[in-house]
């Protein structure tokens, strides 16, 4: 819960950043059977990864897919050792923050989690990614680097 505070005090702080940081809520609704893949990324930072100035025009479809392709070549997630089809549900920006939402419908039996997050590592050398899972009532966080980049998580 500390490491999410320092992020979010960050997150909320920073305009010209030295910490390179991204964060990934995954929520799993046992209700709905459904998974929310949330992506908070610092806009400057996501704008150096694709290389388009974001808000140039901040409703920019052509913006949006390009940001959707870097995300799916740079974070992959499989569910019960089978990849999964992710679909876009949301996004929202401004001049700091970049937050991108996805939903994968149709989860019955969430056990095990296997994500590979490699966002901006092909940018920044100190890139740190924060992953926190929200399932079953218990949170799991972890950071992912360069020297790290994929968790393996049984619920």
């Amino acid at each position: 819960m500390l490491l999410i505070q320092l992020f979010l005090s960050i997150f909320l702080t920073a305009s010209k950043h030295d910490v390179k940081v991204s964060l990934c809520n995954i929520s799993y609704d046992e209700i709905d059977k459904s998974i929310m893949i949330d992506f908070r990324l610092f806009t400057d930072d996501l704008q150096s990864a694709i290389k388009k100035p974001l808000l140039a025009n901040p409703s920019d479809k052509q913006f949006d897919a390009d940001v959707r392709s870097y995300i799916e070549s740079h974070f992959k997630i499989s569910i019960n050792q089978k990849p999964i089809k992710w679909y876009f549900f949301s996004r929202k920006a401004n001049e700091e923050v970049f937050e991108i939402v996805f939903i994968v419908p149709a989860i019955s039996n969430l056990q095990e989690l296997e994500i590979h997050n490699s966002l901006l590592l092909d940018v920044f050398e100190k890139q740190q990614n924060l992953i926190k899972i929200n399932a079953y009532k218990n949170q799991n966080n972890y950071i992912l680097n360069r020297q790290e980049q994929f968790v393996q998580i049984h619920l």
